[in-house]
């Protein structure tokens, strides 16, 4: 996780995120999601793993809210 800095670029961390997923990392998925929603809120596919990771942990109501952003 320390490899993807504040700079990084949107791909990479939605790659990273994905990746975390599949290890059944969501904690750490959300980790490279939030900042790189924080300058673009509007990321569609940040948006769906962040509501697939908030799903994963049980957190129904966080994966709603990023899902209704989607539809927003």
């Amino acid at each position: 996780r320390q490899a993807i800095s504040a700079r990084s670029s949107p791909e990479l961390r939605l790659k990273a995120a994905r990746v975390a997923l599949s290890l059944n990392e969501p904690a750490d998925a959300v980790a490279y999601l939030e900042p790189l929603l924080a300058l673009d809120p509007t990321n569609v596919e940040a948006l769906a793993l962040l509501a697939r990771s908030r799903e994963v942990t049980g957190n129904h109501r966080a994966a709603r809210e990023a899902m209704g952003k989607i539809l927003d």
